[in-house]
C-alpha cells in the first residue's frame, strides 16, 4: 500500500490477489482503476491487466499523481482493483488509498520556491 506522495511522482503499487479464504490465487482477469476520491473525477479509466500470479505492479505515473485542485494541500486517491478467478468466476475488489501531496505547499523554511511555474523548485538561500 502506498501511504503518501509528493504530486508529479510516479510509483509502484503491488496488488495481492486472493480468494474469498484469503489465499493467494492467479486470477483468470484483472482490471482498475484510479479515481480521485474527494472530486469522484476518473483519474484513469478501466484498465486491463494480466498477472501471471498472487501479485501484480501497477505503476502510476507522475501525471495520473498531479494536483486536480492546486489550491489544496493534498488530495486523496483510490485505486480500485476488480478480479475474477474460479471456480465460478468469483470476483474480488480491494481499494487501495493513498495521498497526494501538493508540493507548492510545502513550507518555506525547506528553501523551495513554491512560485516556481515550472515547479523545479528554485533554491531561496
Amino acid at each position: 500500500m502506498i501511504d503518501e506522495i509528493e504530486e508529479r511522482q510516479g510509483t509502484i503499487l503491488t496488488v495481492t490477489f486472493e480468494d474469498r479464504d484469503g489465499v493467494g490465487i492467479t486470477p483468470l482477469t484483472a482490471k482498475y482503476a484510479i479515481y480521485d476520491i474527494y472530486s469522484g473525477e476518473i483519474i484513469t479509466n478501466v484498465t486491463d491487466i494480466t498477472p501471471v500470479s498472487s501479485s501484480y505492479d501497477i505503476t502510476i505515473t507522475a501525471q495520473e499523481n498531479r494536483m486536480i485542485n492546486s489550491s489544496r494541500t493534498f488530495e486523496d486517491k483510490s485505486v480500485v482493483v476488480q478480479w475474477t478467478y474460479t471456480p465460478s468466476s468469483y470476483e474480488s475488489t480491494r481499494i487501495y488509498k493513498y495521498r497526494v501531496n501538493n508540493y507548492r505547499h510545502v513550507p518555506l523554511a525547506l528553501g523551495i520556491n513554491v512560485n516556481d511555474s515550472a515547479g523545479l523548485g528554485e533554491s531561496l538561500v
